[in-house]
């Protein structure tokens, strides 16, 4: 009965160069190691109380580990997606809840809808065959990661872009003038596919997408339906 009473205890050990997180007083070998960590600015903000709950601590570890994740994803440069994800990961074992599982969750899909569209500009890049047919793999793996309807929406017109990409090697050069606007919107896409990401939707030019709905119906109407 006591070792169960102990063990809903949580203790933070602090000193210049790491915090630890404690568990229970347990005899005869005392407190249990949970995690330790190398930043003592972990419990900067945090209520300070000589024994924690085991919902008040995981709250501490979490915020603080879902910040760094945010401050590393959120900088102007390329961001690092390992280092995020493994924040996050280790997030994951301190959320109880499953508002909090979510938004570890939603974290860890945007990290891997961004690394799904470097890789798409990678394959693209290239304008090889097998590259475009990467590149559609990719994308049809983001499209459940993306947070938004208007992402999704954009990443399905991506798709329908590059399937027509690869339809076009099937059209007359006589007729190739809408594959060749398909080729150009393709290009297009992934020039600001490098500015986009979940948290950046605003950066979509609207004008540009009734643009592209425009010409991806005149190609359909002209080629899809036939080879349908």
């Amino acid at each position: 009965m006591a070792s169960s009473y102990n063990s809903g205890k949580f203790y933070f050990q602090q000193d210049a160069r790491k915090v630890e997180l404690l568990q229970g007083r347990f005899a005869p070998k005392g407190e249990r190691l949970v995690e330790r960590f190398s930043d003592p600015k972990i419990l900067k903000g945090a209520p300070e109380k000589a024994v924690y709950t085991k919902k008040e601590a995981f709250g501490i570890i979490l915020d603080y580990l879902l910040k760094r994740a945010d401050e590393i994803m959120n900088t102007r440069e390329a961001p690092d997606l390992r280092r995020a994800k493994s924040y996050l990961i280790r997030a994951s074992n301190y959320a109880l809840s499953g508002l909090e599982r979510e938004a570890v969750g939603t974290r860890l899909n945007s990290i891997e809808f961004v690394s799904l569209m470097g890789k798409t500009n990678l394959a693209l890049s290239r304008t090889r065959l097998p590259d475009f047919q990467a590149a559609w793999g990719y994308l049809a793996q983001a499209v459940p990661m993306a947070s938004s309807d208007l992402q999704k929406e954009i990443l399905m017109e991506r798709l329908t872009a590059v399937e027509y990409a690869l339809e076009s090697r099937n059209i007359s050069k006589g007729e190739g003038e809408l594959a060749d606007l398909s080729k150009e919107a393709v290009k297009l896409r992934l020039r600001q596919a490098k500015e986009y990401g979940p948290k950046k939707p605003v950066e979509i030019d609207q004008e540009e997408i009734v643009k592209v709905k425009k010409w991806l119906d005149a190609f359909d109407k002209k080629y899809v339906e036939k080879i349908r």
